[in-house]
């Protein structure tokens, strides 16, 4: 899953690259893989993650990287910055959604479309 973003010419803070936000919902108790370059043409330079389950944390896999999976307490909060995401995984409690604010860069402007 990595080869894409340990290839890209220029790094997650670049001010060469211009970027756009979107948001994304995962639905109570549901689980969701969002490949970026896939859905959006473009691949993530930070990441919001907001976990609004009273009671549940939410699962979080970036990078397809299943080894470092962690959880978000309930009613927490994670910010994943600067730092090139190609896709996420996200399982959502059983009592609320988890919403992702996503900052991505247009694959034309990386190289790669």
């Amino acid at each position: 899953m990595q080869g894409i973003i340990l290839s890209l010419p220029v790094g997650p803070r670049s001010e060469k690259v211009n970027s756009y936000t979107t948001s994304i919902t995962v639905g109570i108790g549901l689980t969701r893989i969002i490949n970026f370059k896939a859905e959006f043409r473009g691949i993530a330079r930070s990441i919001a993650f907001v976990n609004r389950d009273a009671a549940n944390t939410a699962l979080i896999i970036i990078n397809n990287d299943r080894i470092n999976t962690f959880t978000i307490a309930a009613n927490s909060t994670f910010n994943f910055n600067d730092q090139w995401c190609e896709q996420v995984e996200i399982t959502a409690g059983a009592a609320g959604v988890v919403n992702l604010f996503i900052e991505l860069v247009p694959e034309k402007q990386l190289g790669l479309g």
